[in-house]
Order: C-alpha cells, then structure tokens, then sequence
C-alpha cells in the first residue's frame, strides 16, 4: 500500500468524498502498476490497510464504482477510471503517470519504479502481513519461560531439586506457585518429624506426583501382598504402630 499521498481539499468537498474514500482511489491506483493493469489485493487487506471494517470498505467501493471513479475488469479486479485520473492529476503523485487508456495498452515499465508488481494470484500485501504478525509472535515476550525460584526452606535444597527434575521428567513440571506450596508442605512435614528424604524417594519410586507421610494409617493390599505371609501386627510394626486400633485414630486425626 502507498505510504504518503497527496490530498486536495477541494476536490473532496467538490466531489463529496471523504479521506478514506480518496485514500482508496489512491492505492487502487498503484496497486494497479502490473501487467494486468488491476488491483488484486483483496478487500479485507484493503479494509486493514485504511484501518476501516470490511463492512465500510464494500460500502465505499459500491458508492466509487457508482461515482464512476473506480470500474472493475473482465475477472472482477479493482482499477481506477479516466475521471478519477483526471480529477487527481493537479494535485496527486499520479499526475506523473500516463493516463488510465494508455496504462491499459502499455507495459507496466512505464510506471512509477517503485512501485511494486502484485501477482494475479495472490495478494503478496496479505501475504506480508501474515509474516509480520508471525514474526511478532515469535518474538513475543511471554514465550520466554522463567526459571523456577526455589523458596528459602530449612529441607535440603538438592532434595526439593532432584523432585522438581523428577515432576519434569514425568510430564507434570512445577509452576512456581505450586513449588511454593510443595516447599510450605515439606516444612510442615519436617516439623511433624518426617523423614523428607525418604519421603521424596518413595514419591519417586512410587511414581506419584506429590510426597506423603511415611506412616500410614492402613495397609494397602499390594503391600499385604508384599509381605508374603508376614502377620497385621509385624506390618504395623513397621508403620511405627502397636496396634490397629492407634492406626485408625491416627488415620482419623490426619483427616481432621
């Protein structure tokens, strides 16, 4: 699309049109520098280029095609009139350039240099614009991944790190919000006198995503299993209960 154009004031009030309508007539000219002597980027890219809907932009173009100041060829492609070349000519860069019926008879080579060649069949304006929103993506800053803070904790950093490369490992990486908590609920756990350490190796072997105390309040059946024909009383042993009975009360005080 053309960056600066030259606007006559009289022309639009003698004329009725407005600056988006001149700004149209405009580009549809030097978009026209090819050798189909036709405008082929679509209306939406022109709609984005004049910072305009689509709605407008169908409307502005019906109401020039009416004016006589804008005709469409043989497959349906924008192009300037005479009128429109004539009523520019004193004030608008396109005064330099041959008039509408020899730029349809002549090569693009006598237009202006720069502007540039649009195929037939794509819509290259378009096309840029797509890059450059793709490149911008790319760059965006919240792509950027931040690197997880470990918080200050009395629990033994390497530890938190070997279950923060673990969770990573497994598909399921901390944020740091969540680390956060992860930490706040090892202190508590040190405070309760667990064993961290052993926690977190069991959570690794085990494959879970979280640590959890090491005294349990019941048996599981794979682990009744395990024990192959040990009895309920040397398994709870070696839970850190005497008997069933204190393993449900502690059971029932971890809930609460």
């Amino acid at each position: 699309m053309k960056r600066y154009i030259a606007i006559d004031m009289f022309a639009i009030r003698e004329n009725n049109l407005s600056f988006e309508k001149w700004a149209l007539l405009e580009n549809i000219y030097f978009l026209s520098n090819n050798n189909y002597h036709a405008c082929f980027a679509s209306k939406p890219t022109l709609a984005d280029y004049l910072l305009i809907s689509r709605r407008q932009i169908f409307k502005i173009i019906s109401e020039l095609e009416l004016a006589g100041l804008i005709e469409k060829n043989e497959l349906g492609h924008l192009r300037v009139t005479q009128k429109w070349v004539d009523l520019s000519s004193d004030t608008s860069s396109a005064k330099n350039a041959p008039p509408v019926q020899n730029l349809h008879q002549n090569s693009a080579k006598i237009a202006l240099p720069s502007v540039q060649k649009m195929h037939p069949k794509k819509d290259i304006t378009k096309r840029e614009n797509k890059i450059d929103k793709k490149n911008i993506q790319k760059s965006s800053p919240t792509d950027v991944k931040v690197p997880l803070i470990i918080p200050r904790s009395a629990v033994n950093v390497f530890l938190i790190q070997s279950f923060i490369n673990y969770r990573k490992e497994l598909g399921y990486p901390f944020t740091q919000t969540a680390l956060n908590h992860f930490v706040q609920k090892l202190e508590e756990f040190r405070h309760q006198n667990e064993d961290i350490e052993k926690m977190i190796e069991t959570a690794i072997i085990s494959g879970w995503r979280n640590v959890f105390p090491n005294k349990k309040p019941w048996i599981s059946a794979q682990e009744a299993k395990r024990a192959k024909g040990e009895d309920m009383q040397t398994i709870l042993n070696e839970n850190g209960y005497s008997t069933i009975f204190e393993a449900i009360e502690d059971m029932h005080k971890k809930r609460s």
